[in-house]
C-alpha cells in the first residue's frame, strides 16, 4: 500500500511540474515573443571612469520545435538579435547575432542542454557551449521559497556559478500587457572566472565578481520581464602595476508583442 502511494506522489509531482512548464516555460512550435532590451556598459581602469555606452536592442524569439542536440532529443528555441538604432526603421537595423538554445523539460524542471551564438559579424567566431550537467533554468514545482543550484553558466570564456529561488508571485507591465501573477525567480552568484578578449587582442583575466539575474514568468506566455547585473573586476599584464580595472553591465529586457502558433485544422490532421 505504501508503495502504491509512493507511486501516486511522484507521478502527481511529475504531473504538477509538467503543467508548470507548459505555464511558465511554454516551449509551443511556432510560438514568437518580441522584447526589446537596454543594455548600459561601464569600464572603469585605476578607479576612474574610462568608458560608458548604451546600446538598444529588439530581440525576436521563436520555438522551432522538437530537434537532436549532441544525441539527446530537445526542443529548439532560436533568438535573432537585431540592434535597434533610434531614429530609424526596424528594417533598417543591423542584426547583431543569432542565439539557439536547447531546451529539455523533465519532471525536476526545465533544462538547458546547449546553446549556440553566431555574430553576423565576421570578425567575431561562433561561440558554442555543451552543457554537462545540464543547466536547470526553472525548478518545478515552481513554490515561493525554493531554491536550487542552477549549475556553471558559460558564455564567452566567462564561467559564472549560479544559483537561483523563488521569490514569489507579482502583477508586471510591459509594451506588450498587463500579466497577473507572474512567476519571480532570481538567479545570483558570486563566483566568477575566466578572461575577456579586448580589442587589439587585450586579455583580462577575471579576478571576481557578481551576477544577478531577476526574471518574470507570466502565466501562458513565459518570460515577460528580466533585469540583469553583473559586474566583473579585471586584471592584465598591459596594465601598469598595481592597477586594476572593472566592467559592469545592466540589461533591461521587456516583452513587446506575442505570436500564437496558429492551430492545426481537423483536415489538416487527416491528412
Amino acid at each position: 500500500m505504501r508503495r502504491i502511494m509512493a507511486i501516486l506522489f511522484i507521478t502527481a509531482m511529475a504531473s504538477t511540474a509538467w503543467i508548470q512548464a507548459q505555464e511558465y516555460f511554454p516551449l509551443k512550435s511556432g510560438n514568437r515573443k518580441h522584447y526589446r532590451a537596454t543594455v548600459t556598459q561601464n569600464t572603469s581602469v585605476g578607479g576612474q571612469s574610462a568608458m560608458s555606452n548604451t546600446a538598444y536592442f529588439r530581440n525576436t524569439e521563436e520555438v522551432m520545435g522538437q530537434a537532436k542536440v549532441y544525441d539527446k532529443p530537445a526542443v529548439l528555441v532560436r533568438t535573432t538579435r537585431v540592434d535597434s538604432i533610434p531614429g530609424r526603421p526596424t528594417d533598417e537595423s543591423k542584426q547583431a547575432q543569432l542565439i539557439e538554445n536547447y531546451y529539455q523539460t523533465r519532471p525536476q524542471g526545465v533544462f538547458l542542454l546547449a546553446n549556440f551564438n553566431l555574430p553576423a559579424d565576421t570578425g567575431h567566431k561562433p561561440d558554442s557551449t555543451r552543457y554537462e550537467p545540464s543547466l536547470l533554468v526553472l525548478k518545478l514545482p515552481a513554490d515561493s521559497g525554493v531554491s536550487w543550484n542552477v549549475g556553471t553558466m558559460k558564455m564567452q570564456g566567462i564561467s559564472v556559478a549560479l544559483n537561483a529561488q523563488v521569490l514569489g508571485r507579482e502583477d508586471v507591465e510591459t509594451p506588450a500587457g498587463s500579466f497577473k501573477n507572474c512567476l519571480k525567480t532570481k538567479s545570483s552568484s558570486t563566483s566568477v572566472s575566466g578572461a575577456l578578449q579586448g580589442a587589439s587582442r587585450l586579455s583580462m583575466d577575471i579576478t571576481g565578481g557578481e551576477f544577478s539575474s531577476v526574471s518574470w514568468y507570466a502565466p501562458g506566455v513565459g518570460l515577460v520581464k528580466q533585469d540583469v547585473s553583473t559586474r566583473f573586476a579585471m586584471s592584465s599584464p598591459n596594465l601598469p602595476p598595481g592597477m586594476s580595472a572593472e566592467l559592469s553591465f545592466q540589461q533591461n529586457l521587456v516583452l513587446t508583442k506575442t505570436e500564437t502558433a496558429p492551430k492545426e485544422k481537423k483536415d489538416d490532421k487527416k491528412k
